[in-house]
């Protein structure tokens, strides 16, 4: 077998949407990448993928997890990666990467590692020293010291091609068209949205709301209640669990209501969708907040922070951007401006010249 390049993530969407990303950009460039988890990535890649060219630890060889002891994990990923012979092991963050970067390190396999946060996470702060490249999302991260500075290259945070195909499809913003506001909370839904939007559109003028279109995201377990908060509003409404094609729905929305995940964030910029960042307070070090308040100052997104959030503040600002479209086309614009729609590749050509 060829040697593999090997992707290393924890298993939230944020770490594991760019790693699958890359996958794909270095299996186009001839590479052979085979993807190591835990349990919770193994929902985001395909069963067949995993029979085929893409390897997750959860499906080969068990399960990284914070109740498995790292020494544990150090020694069956070492024994994996004397077997596989990597050319080089790269991490996104996240708890289950410290073993398996440790044990390439202690087989002297290169290690390259990306940080999709403007704030530099736990995990590749412990792996920094051992890193012979770090590959950033925004081009000002914080929690980097001075003396790792120069292993640092900008490449933007890799967005999955389901997203990157809708990137020359934009709607453009009317000033005629039904005004659409996207609301998504995440992997499931935040339930405060579920509780303040029904809000803050029932105080909008009736005649506003016949020209909206909300499009919500909501969990399995509120869409009823967020439903029944929605039914005697004369907006139209579209209420899911889920979202096929999260691309379409973004290139048609004019004003997106949602977290500010690094994922969210670059899928944003790319497809150049205004949006109102309310960062999720409980965050690892406030990191979200950190992201939006980088987006803030590339004035390529409004930040608002949750404590500030309530139905007439929301009901405020939608229509202050319903009335001020022009503000959206810039936001637009300027998001267009700092994205970074070739990171994958960009990422893969500095693996591959490492």
């Amino acid at each position: 077998m060829t040697r593999p390049i090997i992707l290393v993530s924890g298993g939230t969407g944020g770490h594991l949407f760019p790693a699958i990303a890359l996958e794909k950009a270095l299996k186009d460039q001839g590479a052979t990448a085979l993807i190591l988890t835990d349990t919770r990535g193994a929902q985001y890649i395909n069963p067949d993928d995993l029979l085929n060219d893409r390897l997750s630890i959860n499906h080969q060889t068990g399960s990284f997890q914070k109740g498995i002891g790292v020494f544990k994990d150090f020694f069956k990923t070492r024994t994996l990666f004397k077997k596989l012979n990597p050319v080089c092991v790269i991490g996104f963050g996240g708890y289950p990467t410290l073993a398996p970067l440790w044990a390439a390190h202690s087989l002297k396999i290169p290690i390259i590692i990306h940080e999709q946060n403007a704030l530099m996470g736990k995990a590749n702060r412990l792996i920094t020293p051992i890193a012979q490249k770090i590959a950033l999302s925004f081009e000002r991260t914080f929690g980097i010291r001075d003396k790792n500075q120069s292993k640092c290259t900008y490449i933007g945070n890799p967005v999955r091609p389901e997203i990157l195909s809708f990137q020359n499809q934009q709607k453009p913003i009317s000033s005629t068209d039904k005004f659409n506001i996207l609301i998504i909370g995440g992997s499931q839904g935040a339930k405060i949205f579920s509780d303040i939007m029904p809000d803050a559109i029932a105080l909008l003028p009736n005649d506003i709301q016949k020209q909206l279109k909300i499009t919500q995201q909501v969990r399995p377990e509120y869409l009823e209640e967020t439903s029944a908060k929605y039914k005697n509003l004369s907006a139209e409404i579209e209420l899911s669990s889920f979202f096929q094609q999260m691309g379409e729905k973004i290139i048609n929305t004019d004003l997106m209501i949602c977290r500010a995940g690094a994922s969210t964030i670059a899928e944003n910029l790319v497809l150049g969708c205004p949006a109102l960042y309310i960062p999720l307070p409980s965050a690892a070090e406030n990191h979200q907040y950190i992201n939006a308040k980088e987006i803030e100052r590339l004035k390529s997104g409004i930040l608002i922070e949750q404590k500030n959030l309530t139905p007439a503040s929301l009901a405020t600002e939608i229509l202050h951007y319903f009335h001020n479209r022009t503000d959206l086309v810039e936001i637009k614009t300027q998001s267009k401006v700092n994205a970074r729609p070739q990171a994958a590749e960009n990422l893969a050509n500095l693996i591959i010249q490492a």
